[in-house]
């Protein structure tokens, strides 16, 4: 948005420019602003680096650049398993009220019986409310939680071994959970779809829940495929 701005504004350093990289640029599809900042600088002859793990169509967007080198790779240092569960095959936890406190308890036995005990597991959640509301089934189901600041009181000190992820949590706080994560003392972490971009966090299973919206006669989903598949570079 800065380099957007600074464009129309002729601002006195976009001279001085001699090279701008573009880190995820498959978010052009969702993101007028990227398109707008590309199309400056072709206009003013700055050269481009586009780069991205998740590009549906890198061939289009390499020839729209007027691409000199287009670099394509399929490696992965690990074989990515795909498997699809609809989320009623899990049972939802007794004595919960509320739609989606049900569906925050099915989702932390989707979590549990999915996961072994020495895998470290990411689950994506499509909202911060439903994240705090799975980590208040855990409270309740007497497992450790490491987050400190927390929508809801909990009594006594266990072990943590889960925690939630996302934009709110103090910037310390998510960078101690991070560390946590990294060096394995933690092992079942719940976040939002944050932490899919930016930050080099490896897990040994991702689980992401999808919704399906439909909508005049289509189906999207939330999150939306270049997010899943921004998701699932985490495994």
């Amino acid at each position: 948005e800065y380099l957007v701005h600074s464009f129309r504004n002729g601002a006195s350093w976009i001279s001085e420019l001699s090279c701008i990289v573009f880190d995820e640029i498959h978010q052009i599809i969702k993101n007028w602003k990227l398109e707008e900042a590309i199309t400056y600088a072709l206009e003013l002859g700055i050269p481009i680096l586009g780069l991205s793990a998740t590009l549906p169509s890198y061939e289009d967007i390499a020839h729209w650049i007027n691409a000199k080198l287009l670099i394509y790779s399929e490696w992965r240092p690990t074989e990515l398993i795909r498997d699809t569960m609809p989320l009623k095959d899990f049972k939802e936890i007794e004595g919960y009220e509320e739609r989606d406190k049900k569906l925050a308890s099915k989702l932390f036995n989707a979590l549990f019986e999915l996961s072994k005990s020495d895998e470290q597991v990411i689950l994506f959640v499509p909202t911060k409310k439903l994240g705090w509301q799975l980590l208040e089934v855990a409270k309740d189901e007497k497992v450790g939680i490491m987050n400190k600041t927390l929508p809801f009181e909990v009594e006594g000190e266990r072990e943590p071994e889960i925690a939630f992820h996302n934009a709110d949590v103090p910037k310390e706080e998510r960078e101690e959970i991070e560390q946590a994560f990294r060096e394995g003392r933690l092992k079942k972490l719940v976040a939002t779809q944050t932490l899919a971009y930016g930050v080099n966090l490896p897990a040994d299973r991702v689980i992401v829940m999808v919704k399906g919206i439909y909508e005049r006669g289509k189906v999207r989903t939330i999150p939306d495929i270049l997010d899943i598949l921004q998701m699932e570079g985490r495994a």
